[in-house]
């Protein structure tokens, strides 16, 4: 066996929770054959999404309302969203240029490539799924994108990414924020730490288990985030990701993905309940928490 497949033996017997010894040589050999059906199914999923949805699927993001700028996604635009940025904000001509040049192939593109947790590579992936759109002050980026079905973390590197959310998570909640065409968006809040933006997000589960993400990153207004929102061609999503209990895509998805979707509907609708509730107590902790800190 050469030094790779010794080290996949490892992190897979590891997550197995058997051991070294106890994992054995049939339980890598299954590992990989599972892994590779699973690499199958996410390949057969996305082209299905393609060819319901459209290869590039930010054409079902609106364009820019009356009074708005579409700009295209970029590290630039990422530090101006987060309050990384110093200086004058580049206007909409520099900042297109901005995003051609950072995301521009250079010498170590190959390596990015090869590594799925590449800066690089994330900001190319992130650039050709969200647009900006920029209004005076306010700021609001939209990214759409396919998000595999859930399944148990492979390698180290997925265990770490996913403690290391879990980690940042800790003190936030989700609070409804608004039902736009029978799509529930829910915002990320922190009695804690302040937001440098607001983070907005709604999932709609397709047949085969995986869901089409919708997130929202802004510094505007719950009208002017409505308002964009309410562009999102989110019908021909949900032709796709609701075509009846009697279709053949729904009549061939699996229990698990129908137990999914079911769950999905009941947190919606306990998030749509306490939504009020929650907001005003979100608000109280937070100044309960800003006049003890200012102490």
């Amino acid at each position: 066996m050469s030094s790779l497949g010794i080290a996949d033996y490892s992190i897979q017997a590891i997550q197995s929770g058997q051991g070294l010894t106890g994992f054995g040589l049939s339980g890598w050999v299954n590992s990989v054959a599972e892994r590779g059906q699973e690499a199958a199914e996410k390949r057969r999923s996305e082209q299905q999404v393609a060819e319901k949805l459209g290869k590039d699927m930010r054409d079902l993001l609106p364009d820019a309302p009356h009074g708005w700028r579409k700009q295209s996604w970029s590290v630039t635009q990422s530090k101006i969203m987060r309050g990384q940025y110093r200086g004058q904000i580049p206007s909409h001509d520099e900042l297109e240029k901005l995003a051609v040049e950072e995301l521009a192939p250079k010498f170590s593109a190959f390596a990015d490539e090869m590594n799925s947790y590449s800066g690089k590579k994330f900001a190319r992936r992130e650039a050709k799924q969200t647009w900006v759109y920029v209004q005076g002050k306010e700021r609001i980026s939209v990214r759409i994108r396919q998000i595999e079905k859930p399944r148990k973390a492979r390698t180290m590197s997925e265990v770490a990414f996913s403690r290391m959310q879990e980690h940042e998570n800790w003190d936030k909640d989700d609070i409804a924020f608004a039902r736009i065409r029978g799509v529930v968006f829910v915002e990320t809040v922190s009695d804690f730490e302040h937001l440098a933006f607001r983070t907005i997000e709604a999932d709609m589960i397709v047949p085969d288990g995986s869901s089409i993400r919708i997130t929202v990153k802004a510094q505007a207004s719950d009208r002017s985030i409505k308002k964009i929102l309410n562009g999102i061609n989110i019908g021909r999503i949900r032709q796709f990701a609701d075509p009846g209990n009697s279709g053949p895509a729904m009549a061939a998805s699996s229990d698990a993905v129908r137990k999914r979707r079911e769950a999905a509907l009941e947190r919606e609708r306990e998030l749509l309940r306490t939504a009020a509730r929650d907001r005003a107590q979100h608000r109280n902790n937070v100044e309960a928490n800003a006049e003890r800190f200012s102490r």
